[in-house]
């Protein structure tokens, strides 16, 4: 099992204890979290000093300026703090900048962050970071538990251990192995742990801003006019340094707000906390060249764009830009920064953290539906000079609504022979979704020809699609190891699919139902050439749907299911997990399953911290109009952060919802969409159609910080640019 994308049971303890702990936090208690290996709970406590003593006994004096070896891990470290102390809501007035002039102080953090930029391409060694990548996952991970339960019996200088250079490990190990060979067996995890550890921190020290800024603030050839914010970062790191260990309550904003060593220690940690988001423009998510970046030599030029592919791949390996456990926190690109409300997520524009259960599982991929005809980008100063017309990328998306099932019979639902204790109740039962065998709708080669058919039909009315979404358990999942089903998307040029799925596992009787999202994308190599095959990932629904008496009447499956009872749908329910797909450089989007909308959670959160171009909605549903759940929903991620949201679902089973109606309650709306700063839009399916061409304008907007920092106009929003009904065709 990867150690750092599925929790152990062990792992999930040391969460539930760690988030127990209910007490004023210091940033020293934070940076011993999250740093590798620095922070294990070896048991159960009185109180928390106990607790604390035991921990400075167990482990070495934690090296801080670790976090200055990688912009994530730096904004993981402030992040944490701010989300612990509620703190951040003192940037929302300019108090906290003590007399400095705000655009000073911004140009300050800016040239930080382009030194810091600078300095992570100059000493790229790709090499170091090949090695670096693939022991992440293991770096992270806590002190093995058959070693905490020994721990009486392990290496008395384990300390020592955790904190040698990597050239001392292996003299320190032979010397207590030579003496205890049975008790070593065990730690022989151990070791390996604090080898990485080590080999880890010596890796990534070159990347280093604060030595370097020690280095140029007491430099004679240093150019004066930058010397004064190379020593006010020392200053800062210095201030927040001394207060380090100093326990910090939920209060803190209220007492900082009137105090001055207060408030100065505040704008050292927001200006620590801003430097590590400005460094990190475009992590994980897009690869262009800033202002200052654009001046820099072919060569240099060239390492960047090596970097960006790096850092990518580090996401995609571990669903995480830092090098702190998953388990712990994670470090995420950010594509929209929320314009109203005052949260954690408004400090930043490049970078989101988040800290829950919840997997992440990040694309990067997938081929762009986004180009810049133009390839003209406005960016830093000419972005935010630049005139409306110019913020325009010259494209249009076109997405193609396909709401298959076309037909739901009532048979198509099936009860489960599963006792009342595994389910719940006496009122509770279990249903599944499995379309009869001898439905002609459902047979292969009938939806291998009718997706031909609809995709000709579509193309007959716009230049081209882009991306093909069908609502939830839409078809049936072998169809995605079917080659005539796949040769027609490909053969199509169709670039990503997304498809709700059904199927079952197991025997025919004591088996159990399956929900999944199938994504099916062409794959752009780093040379933007695409590939001629699919590639597939799979997402599974992650609550249950629950038919109740109201929704069993309204689409007519009293035959099939007691209204008196509670159905729950019966699949298997897994991890929590969110996918984030990159379609190029432009949009990332968020497919997710009909419930895992409405039950606000860890995964809305998440999904608001990341704030995706695009949230795509797969549902088996009735009418998507503007006063059902669905729009209630939808609209959250559209105010907060401001991403577009689709619904769709599909034509089986709103005809069923209808056919249930008087004529004046009936609705033709299979989709609904909503958009940042805009009404939600019904998207209807006429009578004479089969399905529905929904054609999107991508434009660069400008988001701000609550403190008013600008993200350059960087950000993509989706726009609404109305529908075209696609003809039926015999």
């Amino acid at each position: 099992m990867d150690q750092n994308s599925h929790a152990t049971q062990d792992e999930t303890q040391y969460r539930d204890y760690y988030q127990s702990l209910s007490y004023p936090m210091s940033i020293y208690e934070i940076a011993r979290i999250f740093a590798p290996g620095g922070h294990v709970v070896d048991g159960k406590y009185d109180d928390i000093e106990d607790y604390r003593t035991n921990q400075q006994k167990q482990w070495p004096e934690l090296d801080t300026e670790f976090y200055f070896h990688w912009p994530p891990n730096l904004f993981a470290l402030t992040s944490k703090f701010f989300e612990a102390t509620g703190a951040y809501g003192l940037a929302a007035t300019n108090h906290w900048l003590d007399g400095e002039n705000f655009r000073e102080w911004e140009k300050k953090v800016d040239f930080l962050a382009k030194r810091w930029r600078s300095l992570l391409v100059d000493n790229l060694n790709e090499e170091a970071l090949e090695i670096i990548l693939p022991m992440i996952p293991r770096a992270n991970f806590r002190l093995p538990t058959s070693c905490r339960e020994g721990a009486d019996q392990g290496p008395p200088d384990r300390a020592q251990l955790l904190d040698s250079k990597l050239e001392n490990l292996d003299e320190l190990w032979e010397t207590w192995t030579g003496s205890k060979r049975k008790q070593a067996r065990n730690w022989t995890l151990f070791f390996e742990w604090a080898r990485l550890r080590a080999e880890f921190v010596e890796r990534t020290k070159q990347f280093n801003i604060l030595s370097r800024a020690r280095t140029y603030a007491g430099s004679e050839g240093a150019e004066s006019k930058d010397k004064p914010y190379f020593k006010e970062l020392c200053d800062d790191w210095k201030l927040v340094h001394d207060n380090i260990e100093t326990p910090r309550t939920a209060n803190c904003l209220d007492i900082w707000r009137t105090d001055k060593d207060g408030l100065r220690l505040f704008k050292a940690l927001w200006t620590i906390h801003s430097l590590a988001d400005k460094a990190c423009v475009g992590w994980g998510i897009r690869s262009y060249l800033t202002d200052d970046e654009q001046e820099w030599t072919p060569d240099k030029q060239e390492k960047k764009r090596r970097f960006d592919r790096l850092v990518t791949r580090l996401l995609e390996k571990s669903g995480n830009l830092s090098f702190i456990s998953n388990d712990r926190g994670r470090v995420l690109p950010k594509r929209h920064t929320p314009e109203v409300g005052a949260t954690l997520r408004s400090s930043s524009t490049y970078l989101s953290y988040h800290s829950s259960s919840t997997d992440v599982r990040w694309i990067t991929k997938a081929a762009g539906i986004v180009k810049n005809r133009s390839g003209h980008r406005p960016s830093g100063r000419a972005a935010v000079s630049a005139a409306p017309h110019d913020r325009i990328i010259d494209e249009h998306v076109n997405i193609l609504l396909l709401p298959w099932p076309k037909k739901i019979s009532a048979r198509d639902f099936w009860t489960s022979s599963q006792s009342e204790a595994e389910v719940g109740g006496a009122r509770d039962r279990v249903f599944c979704y499995r379309p009869r065998q001898d439905d002609p709708l459902s047979e292969t080669g009938y939806l291998v020809k009718d997706l031909k058919r609809v995709l000709g039909a579509a193309k007959k009315e716009v230049e081209e699609v882009d991306l093909v979404v069908l609502p939830e358990c839409a078809i049936d999942e072998g169809l995605f190891a079917n080659r005539q089903f796949l040769d027609v998307l490909t053969k199509s040029k169709i670039k990503a699919v997304i498809a709700g799925t059904y199927g079952w596992k197991g025997d025919e009787d004591s088996g159990i139902g399956k929900n999944q999202l199938c994504f099916a994308f062409r794959e752009e190599d780093d040379d933007g050439r695409l590939k001629d095959e699919l590639s597939i990932e799979w997402y599974h629904k992650q609550h249950r749907w629950k038919l109740d008496k109201w929704q069993i009447v309204s689409y007519d499956l009293g035959s099939r299911l007691h209204p008196s009872a509670n159905h729950w749908e019966h699949i298997e329910l897994g991890r929590r997990e969110a996918m984030f797909i990159n379609l190029g450089q432009e949009i990332t989007i968020c497919p997710i399953i009909c419930e895992d909308l409405a039950r606000q959670e860890s995964l809305a959160e998440l999904i608001r911290s990341v704030g995706p171009s695009l949230v795509v909605t797969l549902l088996m549903d009735g009418p998507q109009r503007q006063d059902r759940w669905s729009a209630r929903y939808a609209q959250f991620f559209s105010d907060d952060p401001g991403c577009a949201t689709l619904t769709l679902t599909s034509r089986g089973l709103f005809d069923r919802w209808n056919n249930n109606r008087p004529s004046t309650w009936q609705s033709n709306k299979i989709a609904l969409w909503c958009e940042r700063g805009g009404r939600p839009q019904e998207i209807p399916l006429e009578a004479d159609s089969e399905a529905v061409v929904l054609c999107l304008a991508p434009e660069l907007v400008e988001s701000s910080t609550i403190d008013g920092r600008s993200d350059q106009i960087t950000t993509c929003s989706l726009t609404y640019g109305g529908v075209i009904q696609v003809p039926a065709v015999k």
